[in-house]
């Protein structure tokens, strides 16, 4: 059986201790790849068409492990959540279809990723967003 490579991007949370990668590599005896420290990209900086240094850290790790079967696991969009919603439109409704419009985008991008590398076997969203008493008051 050929060992998967995990390879893990994202933001601030695909690293220890929001996701147990060493805990994991332990445990299982797996071999990992993640950031020690990201640069905070949004889904709509990982967007298809769009650049952002950690969408080029994803593509040189796929390149880097193209010979071996990769379980790709990705975490982003917590700060688009958090920190830019009330940014995409004067309603909830506006907003609403602005971050359907990106999701929609960066979902586009991951389709183009598992068809550039049909190594990648497995492709996880991790997503951990936060409660945001913004949208409670909007």
């Amino acid at each position: 059986m050929t060992e998967y490579q995990f390879i893990g991007r994202g933001d601030s949370h695909i690293r220890e201790p929001f996701f147990p990668w060493d805990h994991l590599a332990k445990a299982l005896g797996i071999a990992v790849d993640y950031p020690k420290e990201t640069i905070q990209p949004t889904i709509y900086s990982m967007g298809k068409n769009a650049y952002h240094p950690e969408r080029e850290s994803v593509l040189k790790a796929l390149k880097k492990y193209q010979k071996r079967p990769v379980c790709l696991v990705l975490s982003h969009g917590e700060i688009d959540m958090r920190c830019h919603f009330h940014k995409f439109g004067e309603t909830i409704k506006d907003a609403m279809k602005h971050m359907d419009s990106m999701v929609k985008n960066y979902f586009a991008y991951l389709r183009e990723l598992k068809a550039a590398y049909p190594n990648i076997k497995v492709m996880v969203v991790y997503g951990v967003l936060p409660p945001n008493p913004f949208l409670r008051e909007w």
